[in-house]
């Protein structure tokens, strides 16, 4: 397809090509761990991640799998 254009101060038609663009589905990725948190009151600690390395986009899937991990722990603010 062709698009037609009229440059008025040129008084002249200049023909363009539309360009059809097809638009990719870009599936979400996980970031890095975090650190492990303090170990808390109730003896457990976490770390997260988020997806966004890349975002899940234009009908991209979300990322698959935990975003956080809950692990026990001993020391910090554990109350034992």
């Amino acid at each position: 397809n062709y698009l037609w254009i009229n440059h008025g101060w040129m008084g002249k038609k200049v023909k363009y090509k539309e360009e059809k663009f097809k638009i990719t589905a870009i599936d979400g990725g996980w970031s890095k761990w975090s650190p492990w948190s303090i170990c808390g009151k109730d003896c457990t600690h976490t770390k997260t991640r988020t997806c966004d390395e890349p975002a899940p986009s234009y009908g991209g899937r979300h990322c698959s799998g935990k975003d956080t991990i809950v692990t026990n722990c001993t020391g910090g603010l554990c109350e034992n």
